[in-house]
């Protein structure tokens, strides 16, 4: 406390004083800086600032995953297509990018403002005195300021790394769009081929029929030979118009997966019989193990507990509530001024917030747990997809090799000794029969080597495919 100093003065350095501690305070607050305006959802491990306070043990986002959708593009092709334009357009137009981007932006910026100090507040823990003239009062200044004693930092910590959870969960709905676009694509292949093989199967019940009428027109079959051909001509017609049917719907589904309904899709461009991805049994046990996204996902809500632990444990600190005062007295002998600095803080004495504290330390005990949760479901899906795979892949192959080559060979067989008239229409109608199961039968286990070979690489988080 100073007395009798001149007023001037006495004003410059209460006035200087209380600027100086706000300066501070303000600086201190802002040392962060705002949330990155960085474009795109993801950020990688080299990119994280250390100052966001994710923590040093925050799992790196695959740096493959950066790449960012323009939703303000305009890209829409009419005809044919092939898997990679339909995945490009699928990242391009799919409202989920966008939403992703936002809540990724929302969070940062949440965590951002989450460690930032109070305003300083103008306090001078002194009443003013107006008694009633000029000689009689008496004026005073202030300014108090919160000091958080580090909560806030770790408040700040704990939102970048809701942020980053943020980020893994748009990389997870990344791998769900394009597994969604890659399965649909291949049902859609798959049905175009179905209708091949039935108009086939209609061509050759055509024909069948055609000689039965003959053979009835000189007399060497019965009629009913030519009504029985003619009913199985007629199913046949009629699953070729279903399955042109389901087509349509199949590839009303495939727009939908790519985020824009209303797409014009054509025949799509693709070998259904082309050889699927390799998948090494260790190597995917590893990579979902360790590095698909759920797991680094688990893994950073681990670290977010620990940091709520600790920001719990800390809370019981009071906070300091400070700052410089000065008053005036004009009616005293030479103007006197008074200067003060006030310190203030609660007394912890029956809050320790006890009960917050055993809540986290049990919430990163969950959190723990649900690493090696997220981890046994992955290798459970892992192991029965891969098993799935292999069993198609064996079957299609299976199918190839053998039956399909003996099927197509029984029922030209049997169609030249019935033109002969060595067999009757039953066996004209097994054979035909047994080759559009085998082609039906073949046509099922390629979509199914795909769509299993779509999931795995879900699980393998693949960029290409296939």
């Amino acid at each position: 406390m100073s007395h009798c100093r001149p007023r001037e003065l006495c004003l410059a350095c209460a006035a200087g004083l209380i600027v100086a501690f706000a300066l501070l305070a303000l600086r201190t607050a802002t040392a962060a800086g705002p949330p990155s305006r960085q474009r795109g959802y993801l950020r990688t491990a080299r990119q994280t600032r250390p100052e966001q306070g994710t923590g040093s043990n925050d799992p790196p986002v695959p740096e493959r995953s950066t790449w960012i959708p323009d939703p303000s593009a305009n890209f829409r092709v009419e005809g044919q297509w092939t898997l990679d334009e339909l995945t490009r357009y699928a990242i391009e137009n799919n409202p989920i990018f966008p939403r992703a981007q936002a809540r990724i932006q929302s969070s940062r910026a949440a965590a951002w403002q989450a460690g930032r100090w109070t305003n300083p507040r103008f306090d001078t823990n002194n009443p003013q005195i107006l008694a009633g003239g000029p000689n009689r009062n008496r004026y005073s200044a202030g300014a108090q300021v919160d000091i958080p004693m580090g909560k806030k930092r770790l408040d700040r910590a704990a939102g970048f790394q809701q942020a980053r959870e943020n980020e893994f969960s748009a990389l997870s709905d990344r791998y769900d769009v394009l597994t969604a676009v890659r399965r649909n694509f291949y049902a859609v292949l798959a049905q175009q081929q179905r209708i091949v093989v039935l108009r086939q199967l209609v061509a050759i019940a055509t024909g069948t029929r055609d000689t039965a009428r003959k053979r009835f027109e000189h007399e060497q079959s019965a009629e009913i030979d030519v009504l029985t051909l003619a009913i199985e001509l007629s199913k046949a017609e009629a699953a070729l118009r279903q399955a042109e049917t389901l087509l349509v719907a199949q590839r009303r589904r495939l727009a939908a997966a790519t985020g824009s309904p209303d797409l014009a899709i054509g025949p799509l461009r693709g070998e259904l019989a082309g050889a699927p991805p390799s998948f090494d049994d260790a190597y995917v046990r590893q990579f979902v193990a360790e590095r698909n996204v759920d797991v680094l996902n688990a893994r950073t809500e681990v670290n977010r507990g620990r940091t709520l632990r600790r920001r719990a444990e800390i809370d019981p600190i009071p906070n300091l509530y400070t700052g410089p005062a000065a008053a005036w007295f004009p009616a005293a002998s030479g103007q006197a001024t008074q200067f003060w600095y006030n310190f203030q803080f609660n007394i912890p004495v029956w809050d320790h917030n006890q009960g917050n504290i055993q809540s986290a330390r049990a919430y990163v005990r969950d959190a723990e747990a649900g690493v090696q949760i997220a981890q046994n479901s992955l290798i459970l899906q892992a192991a029965d997809v891969l098993s799935r795979h292999r069993a198609a892949v064996q079957r299609a192959e299976r199918i190839k090799q053998a039956i399909l080559p003996t099927a197509r060979k029984n029922q030209r067989l049997v169609e030249k000794g019935y033109r002969a008239g060595l067999f009757d229409v039953t066996r004209v109608l097994q054979a035909q029969r047994a080759l559009f199961e085998a082609n039906d039968d073949y046509i099922d286990a390629l979509e199914d080597v795909w769509s299993t070979a779509a999931d795995l690489g879900n699980l393998l988080q693949l960029e290409r495919f296939p």
